[in-house]
Order: C-alpha cells, then structure tokens, then sequence
C-alpha cells in the first residue's frame, strides 16, 4: 500500500511495483504475490469502508497492467508534511520567521517517524522512504533557524540535542547548538560544543569542522552577534571576510 500511496493517485505499472517490493532478481513468485497483496488490501479497504474498495483499481490496457490507489495526498500524512514542510522553506526564504514557525511546527506534529516501517520494501522504495526522514531533519533545523532568528536561546536546547542525536556529525545543529548558546549568556559552552563536534568528526571522519563552523566560532569568540544572528550553514563566510585571521581560532 505505501508504494501505492506515494504515487499521489497516479498508475503505478506492475513492474514497477515488483521492483518497490523486491531487490533484483525478484523472486519467481512476485507477479502472483504480488496479486494476492492487492487483492488483500482491496479487502482491507473494503471491511475499512466498503466504498474504499473502488479507489483501488486495476488497469489493463495498450501500455501495460498495472494499479491505482485513488487518494487525495491531502488525506496522506507525508504527503502533507512534505507539502506543509515546502511551504516553511518558502516562508524562510522570505524572512517571514512567524510563517515558518507555523507551517514547520504543523509538519513536523504530522511526522510520526520512519515511513515504511513495517512494510515489505526494496532498497529501491527504502530509498524513497529515506527521503522523507531526510527531509524532516532538514525541517526541525530550520524551524530551530527562524526561532533562533527570532530570539529564542536556552529554550532550544532540548529540540537541538535531539536533531544532534539523529546524526551527531551533521554540522548544522552543532552550529544551533553554539548559537542559542551564545545568545542564552553562554559562549563558554559555545566553546564546548565546537570543540566535541572537532573531536567527533576527526576520529570518525577524519576531518576538522567546516570552514562554516569556523566562521561562526569565530564570531561568537569576537562578539559580533549580528553575524552570529544571520550565521546559517553553508554560507561560507567569515565576518568581514577574515579568514585569514579566523584560522588561528
């Protein structure tokens, strides 16, 4: 059902649908697998609400077999936590932090953990479903990034520790982190943080902190709060363009 559902209602032919469900070679037994999965589901749909049994249909035709899950994608919560989670991105984007904290905060109360879980998938379809844990970490930082713009500090905390934990060497809540630190009376900490994520990134990856990071412990180190307030990941620069001297921090 979820490769059907992510599909926004369109026709999903049958061979696409045995290569979501299994990894090459499929097994000799997919395409009559694949049937009674279908027809099961129908089923479902049917002892659900018996009018739910139509919106599962069966295409045959000139371009192939294959099946339907009439849905609207408003009805379906990643559908509309992506469509929520776009609408946030845009509102940042124009600098409406309000807006953002409101769409945001909507898709992300929509997200209820990995997709597909307990589902029969390819490495193909996981694929699919990773894009959406992907993008509800990208939403939870940037929802920290408009409260951050609009003040907020200490209170953060909790919410950045926990995207810490979903991918403790991605740079960006590290860099949250220091910022709601630094805004909270609290650079010392800042300092700490930079320095655990050094540590991290050189015995796992075997590299150093971003030039990124390095222009944001430099400003925190120099006071300059108005570029530790506008400081986002991937800008690249440092205040007043000095990274010369940012390197001996």
């Amino acid at each position: 059902m979820a490769a059907l559902l992510l599909e926004k209602g369109n026709a999903v032919p049958f061979e696409r649908l045995v290569l979501a469900l299994w990894d090459d070679p499929p097994p000799a037994s997919a395409a009559k697998n694949l049937r009674l999965y279908v027809s099961q589901l129908r089923r479902q749909l049917r002892a659900a609400d018996p009018s739910l049994g139509d919106c599962l249909a069966t295409l045959r035709g000139g371009s192939g077999s294959g099946y339907r899950l009439t849905v609207d994608p408003g009805d379906v919560d990643v559908h509309r936590f992506a469509w929520l989670a776009d609408r946030g991105f845009q509102a940042l984007r124009r600098g409406s932090y309000p807006d953002v904290i409101i769409e945001l905060g909507l898709a992300i109360q929509l997200w209820k953990g990995s997709v597909g879980q307990d589902c029969r998938a390819s490495a193909r379809l996981r694929a699919r479903f990773d894009k959406f844990a992907e993008l509800s970490l990208v939403a939870q930082e940037r929802l920290i990034e408009a409260k951050l713009a609009l003040g907020y500090s200490m209170e953060l905390i909790s919410d950045i520790l926990s995207v810490i934990d979903q991918d403790p060497l991605r740079e960006h809540g590290w860099g949250h982190l220091m910022c709601a630190y630094y805004f909270g009376g609290y650079p010392d900490k800042a300092y700490v943080a930079y320095g655990q994520l050094h540590e991290k990134l050189e015995s796992q990856l075997g590299r150093e902190p971003s030039q990124d990071l390095n222009a944001l412990r430099y400003a925190i180190s120099h006071d300059d709060r108005r570029f530790v307030r506008q400081w986002r990941f991937g800008n690249g620069e440092f205040p007043s363009n000095r990274a010369k001297i940012a390197k001996k921090y």
